[in-house]
């Protein structure tokens, strides 16, 4: 059986063309995603000749590795290090090219040395993915407007090829704005900024962005909270207490409120009157508290102040105390009444 060289390449072999009794059955072209293993096939149809070797290149003039029956695979350089032969059957040329980089994107050649036809080549083209690193963060603060704004961004960058940007929100938006630019390794970011008019009702609520890529197997959900900045809106509410009359103030804002203040109309706070932190209570119930009172709550950036008005009556015991003694009274009266009538008539009747 004849042998050729190792490391021979002969330049014939691409000029070669096959003989219509040699046929290469596997595909030609085929994808990886950075840092993980490339499959490259090359398997050709039993031609009932001996097969001398097996060689690889990247181009027309080197190979980088070689596979002969008698020696098995012989690395020519570091690239030839990181290939293993798959070898399912004597004309199995197929190789796994290990922890590819979009480096090793490109167009590979197969070269079946046989005996004594010659020389058969094919082109192998490889396609190396590269899975985008993607970042979410939100605008922080967003403030509370009635006017459009970037509250979300998503990045997924360096990837190859570009990667595809959704959206997912709880709430209406005003869509996204996407943008796009190539680096010198031909990787691709994409940034995509979700718009819409910022609510206080968004506040804490989740979006999520959403990318699709060929290195994912699935899209890739990821998620971030928003933070809205809104100044207060108060709400004073009545606590029923036993022994007292009091009522709390409560305000919904962001930041949170820090600083609650109460005062009177005019005046300042009446007698038997306290305040503990956002708590207004009067130990005394009397008339004399009726009237408008306010409560300021404040945060580091915005003031808020609700109204209170009072309307103390008299109590419904006095009531029935002041009706008894009216009653009472008019009964006196009338008692007294008739009786100096009768006074009178008797002493007209004497005389």
């Amino acid at each position: 059986m004849r042998i050729l060289p190792i490391l021979a390449c002969v330049t014939l072999c691409l000029q070669i063309s096959p003989l219509s009794g040699v046929r290469f059955i596997s595909n030609t072209s085929f994808v990886s995603t950075a840092g993980e293993d490339a499959y490259l096939g090359c398997v050709v149809e039993d031609p009932l000749e001996d097969l001398s070797q097996i060689s690889w290149q990247r181009s027309a003039d080197l190979n980088f590795v070689v596979y002969r029956p008698d020696r098995g695979p012989i690395p020519v350089n570091e690239l030839g290090k990181r290939v293993r032969f798959e070898r399912k059957g004597q004309w199995d040329g197929s190789i796994i090219l290990q922890n590819v980089s979009p480096s090793d994107e490109g167009t590979y050649i197969c070269i079946f040395t046989i005996f004594p036809s010659g020389p058969f080549h094919r082109l192998v083209r490889l396609m190396v993915n590269v899975k985008p690193e993607i970042t979410v963060f939100t605008e922080d603060p967003i403030e509370e407007g009635e006017t459009e704004s970037r509250i979300a961004t998503c990045r997924a960058e360096n990837g190859k090829p570009a990667a595809k940007i959704s959206w997912r929100t709880p709430f209406p938006t005003l869509g996204s704005m996407e943008s796009s630019s190539m680096h010198e390794d031909l990787t691709i970011t994409i940034e995509s900024q979700l718009r819409a008019i910022p609510a206080r009702s968004m506040h804490r609520q989740e979006v999520q962005c959403v990318v699709e890529h060929l290195s994912l197997p699935q899209p890739e959900v990821v998620s971030s909270k928003l933070t809205v900045q809104y100044p207060p809106s108060v709400v004073v509410i009545k606590i029923d207490t036993p022994t007292k009359l009091a009522f709390q103030c409560e305000a919904d804002a962001y930041p949170p409120v820090d600083r609650y203040d109460w005062k009177r109309e005019n005046e300042v706070l009446p007698d038997g009157a306290a305040v503990t932190e956002a708590q207004l209570e009067f130990s005394v119930i009397t008339p004399d508290l009726s009237g408008l009172y306010y409560c300021r709550a404040s945060t580091p950036n915005a003031t808020a102040t609700g109204v209170l008005y009072l309307q103390i009556g008299i109590s419904t015991n006095y009531m029935a105390l002041f009706t008894l003694a009216v009653i009472l009274l008019l009964s006196v009266i009338i008692i007294l009444v008739f009786f100096h009538a009768k006074v009178r008539e008797l002493s007209v009747t004497n005389s």
